[in-house]
């Protein structure tokens, strides 16, 4: 074995200690926000304010960092990360004695909510950085290990917060983003470890963000697509909990749901360059939008909570080929010097950003004025139109790139 490979796989281990504690912490605050929210007083239409809140706050924390990290070329996203998971630490920590009143609550909740869903996009940036400088580094398996101790996270949390309260899971937040604050600080260096200084990759932006969108038709559908599905699959995350106790669950039965709903997403991701060898990137997630549309209707559906915990393995299909594809298909349409924004971009419109600002304030509202299957059903037609849409896109795409193989073979 090189000692290049050698170094990466260092890296990768260490990213996926990082990517676990993180998911764990996570999962405290954006996998269960509603019981905690819910635990703190709030209705339905006031969690999902908060959740929009927490968005909106997400999206200015995220062109901001990205803002100062382009015009502060040589400082490690590691160090940033850091500074994340501390400030989510210190918002747990505050959180954690359930002492403040309720709108006091949702605020800090609210800010330690925006910074979890900000550390995604960081996280993603902090693997990045590592390929800039040309060092072999894999992104799938230490995303799945991540994904599958969140899963874990989510059983276990579901148990406790049956045998005890929802207050501790600020504690469990405080707990995991100080062990992710450690682990940021420990992923190494990208200039020692590449030899070369990270400016050497950084290109100057001869585009504009909004030139970038008019003149690349599938990036601009792509991004649409992203906020359709991303608002429709709000009800799968921050109201799962109520679908559960629809079908007469209890916290527990959150937990097996979400364990099940996370942990496909390891083999799915370990497996991901495997399909990528047979499909394009675009078709994949073709599927996976799909499959997100198809998922709500089929919960809509669904009778008992046998048949949700079967439903959940279709997760395997979502964001198990999602999480991957997405990142190559932007990679795939845009051009040198745009990648980066464009990975930030997409991050801005799923389920995290706009999809989730939408989405969210929406779903609280629909939940209290039509009940929750009105709310499945318009969530599958929202998914659905997104997934045609970027179908659509696909194709549209796929003919543009047949047109410019042809003419270049003739020329």
């Amino acid at each position: 074995m090189t000692k290049e490979r050698t170094s990466a796989l260092q890296i990768e281990r260490r990213y996926a200690v990082l990517q676990s504690s993180s998911c764990v912490a996570d999962c405290t605050t954006y996998g269960l926000a509603s019981i905690f929210l819910t635990y703190c007083g709030l209705s339905n239409t006031s969690i999902g304010y908060t959740t929009a809140a927490a968005a909106i706050l997400s999206i200015i924390m995220q062109l901001t960092i990205s803002n100062y990290s382009d015009h502060h070329a040589a400082m490690p996203i590691r160090r940033i990360a850091a500074a994340m998971n501390l400030l989510l630490a210190v918002c747990s920590a505050i959180l954690a004695p359930m002492l403040l009143p309720a709108v006091l609550m949702a605020s800090v909740f609210a800010v330690a909510m925006a910074t979890d869903c900000s550390l995604y996009s960081i996280n993603n940036a902090l693997m990045m950085q590592y390929m800039n400088v040309g060092i072999p580094v894999r992104y799938g398996w230490p995303r799945g290990v991540g994904s599958l101790c969140y899963a874990l996270a989510a059983y276990i949390l579901g148990l406790a917060i049956d045998c005890w309260s929802p207050a501790l899971l600020m504690k469990g937040c405080l707990a995991f983003s100080a062990a992710a604050f450690a682990a940021s600080l420990w992923m190494p260096d990208p200039t020692r470890c590449a030899g070369r200084p990270l400016q050497a990759t950084q290109k100057t932006h001869t585009t504009t963000t909004v030139q970038m969108l008019r003149g690349n038709r599938p990036l601009a559908l792509f991004l649409l697509a992203c906020i359709l599905v991303g608002s429709g699959q709000s009800v799968c995350s921050l109201f799962l909990v109520r679908v559960v106790e629809n079908l007469g669950g209890t916290g527990s039965q959150v937990g097996i749901a979400m364990l099940i709903q996370s942990g496909v997403e390891l083999p799915a991701m370990c497996l991901s360059p495997l399909l990528l060898r047979k499909f394009r990137p675009g078709k994949l997630l073709a599927i996976s939008f799909s499959c997100y549309a198809v998922k709500i209707l089929l919960i809509a559906l669904c009778g008992n909570l046998t048949m949700l915990f079967v439903i959940m393995f279709f997760s395997i299909f979502c964001f198990g080929i999602y999480g991957v594809a997405s990142v190559l298909f932007v990679n795939e349409i845009v051009g040198a010097d745009e990648k980066t924004r464009a990975q930030s971009l997409v991050n801005l419109c799923f389920m995290r950003g706009i999809g989730g600002i939408i989405g969210n304030a929406c779903s609280g509202i629909l939940l209290d004025q039509v009940g929750l299957h009105s709310l499945l059903y318009i969530c599958f037609a929202v998914s659905a139109a997104g997934a045609l849409l970027f179908i659509f896109s696909v194709s549209h795409y796929g003919k543009r790139q047949y047109r410019e193989r042809h003419l270049s073979m003739e020329g």
